[in-house]
């Protein structure tokens, strides 16, 4: 007798480097109920782990939420809503380090499962002139941090330590355990 395996929904905040693929991505796992969500911002003051626990204590009863953000420090970088937003994100990334955090967590009878990856990526110096050729790409729209890792931003990746997949936003090994783990 084959076992019929229910898959709950999943609910994605935007911001995701490629949401199309994610989404393409996880239907291949079976997943079918998936909607993508604002995410909430980080409260003035909020640490980066604080911001990361806030949203996994908000997980809804059976089903998984996925959360995907750039973190600079202990700043939480958000979704820039302006070209001078994104302008003011590619500054502080210029020359740094800074990390790529995927958060998916799954609750069942008030109880949270979760997974938390956190990728480093350091970016070269940026040109004012490459910024602008950046913004004047429109590609930091709908981008946690002001940019895409996958798209022409790649060329201001000097490194990445931690899981490559988490550039597209969903990190392989880490997804396939905690699905396995649950059982769906």
């Amino acid at each position: 007798m084959k076992t019929l395996m229910i898959f709950p929904p999943i609910y994605i905040t935007k911001g995701v480097s490629d949401s199309e693929n994610l989404e393409n991505r996880l239907h291949q796992d079976g997943f079918q109920k998936i909607s993508l969500v604002e995410r909430q911002l980080a409260f003035q003051g909020e640490s980066l782990q604080d911001y990361i626990k806030r949203f996994l204590r908000q997980t809804s009863e059976n089903s998984i939420s996925l959360l995907y953000t750039v973190g600079c420090g202990q700043r939480v970088l958000g979704i820039p809503s302006t070209c001078h937003e994104a302008k003011t994100m590619l500054h502080l990334l210029s020359g740094r380090r800074h990390q790529i955090w995927v958060c998916f967590s799954f609750k069942s009878r008030g109880k949270i499962y979760s997974k938390t990856v956190m990728t480093r990526i350091s970016f070269k110096r940026l040109a004012e002139a490459e910024i602008k050729s950046y913004l004047d790409l429109n590609e930091w729209q709908g981008r946690s941090g002001g940019y895409n890792p996958l798209g022409k931003a790649a060329s201001f990746i000097k490194s990445v330590n931690g899981s490559p997949t988490v550039l597209s936003g969903l990190p392989e090994f880490e997804w396939t355990s905690f699905i396995q783990g649950r059982k769906f």
